[in-house]
């Protein structure tokens, strides 16, 4: 579109997303512009009057275009903020959710009193890595051991602990659980967001969930806490004593989790925690 304004571009991705029915269509839409223009929201919102060249216009018809037919925004863009860092992003991975910062959040608070020196975690289908990466950077001289089943996720994973500067910390493993890592390992923290959906759920998420994010890290088997149990089993054989085990949990599944952990009967101090929506999202648990 030729001297397409910067105010009129919003204008135009603002309505075209709101008419597709995207609810967050004016935050979507300045996020692109400013992925195209690569400058900030405020330079972004301050020069409407400014006109984009031709060759950016026509790409940030083709973002907005397809963010109005479901693709996630941070797909788009290729990134996604997460405790502050910025995370690259991509469909072999699931985008990381502010809810998960609870569990990193957790994680440090428990390190901390503690006062551990080099704290090996483990941090159970990283994905793009954003547990264990942040963890690495806000506890520095933590060791992490990163696994997950996919080969492309932990590609992803690598990019991102490289960028934020961890990479010498960090060690992936592809494999499932902890059938990915090798004998004699015990740690001080194993952390996971695992997948917590069942196949019937799978069908009513929001289909830039449904459709577009990796099916194998959003839905579990048999059960939407299978794998809240397998690791829950499987933990105490790689946790030292007074370990922590945090993992993230759906909606209305804290009562089965902690029935899980007590039944295990090798864990003490359980504690659930809620997100800032009222929800119980992360419980903890301490090794006996």
């Amino acid at each position: 579109m030729k001297n397409w304004k910067i105010g009129d571009a919003l204008k135009w991705a603002t309505s075209f997303l709101l008419d597709s029915g995207v609810e967050s269509a004016r935050v979507d839409s300045e996020i692109l512009l400013q992925r195209i223009l690569d400058a900030d929201k405020g330079k972004v919102l301050s020069n409407a009057d400014e006109v984009i060249k031709d060759n950016h216009a026509a790409v940030y018809q083709e973002m907005v275009r397809k963010r109005s037919e479901g693709v996630p925004t941070a797909y788009l863009v290729g990134t996604r903020e997460f405790m502050s860092l910025e995370f690259v992003v991509n469909s072999n991975v699931l985008i990381p959710r502010p809810e998960t910062e609870f569990l990193v959040e957790e994680a440090l608070d428990f390190l901390k009193k503690k006062g551990t020196n080099s704290p090996a975690v483990l941090d159970i289908g990283t994905g793009s890595g954003a547990i264990g990466i942040a963890l690495a950077f806000y506890y520095p001289g933590t060791r992490v051991w990163a696994t997950d089943i996919s080969e492309r996720a932990l590609e992803v994973a690598r990019i991102n602990a490289e960028n934020i500067g961890v990479s010498s910390f960090l060690k992936f493993c592809q494999g499932d659980l902890f059938s990915a890592l090798p004998g004699g390992l015990k740690f001080d923290c194993i952390l996971s967001n695992p997948p917590y959906i069942s196949g019937e759920e799978l069908k009513n998420l929001d289909e830039t969930v449904r459709d577009f994010e990796p099916e194998v890290a959003l839905v579990a088997p048999d059960e939407s806490i299978s794998f809240h149990k397998r690791i829950i089993n499987e933990a105490p054989g790689f946790m030292k004593k007074g370990a922590l085990l945090g993992m993230e949990m759906g909606i209305g599944q804290e009562a089965q989790v902690k029935i899980l952990l007590q039944e295990a009967g090798c864990y003490n101090n359980i504690n659930m925690i809620k997100d800032l929506s009222g929800i119980f999202r992360v419980i903890t648990a301490e090794f006996n």
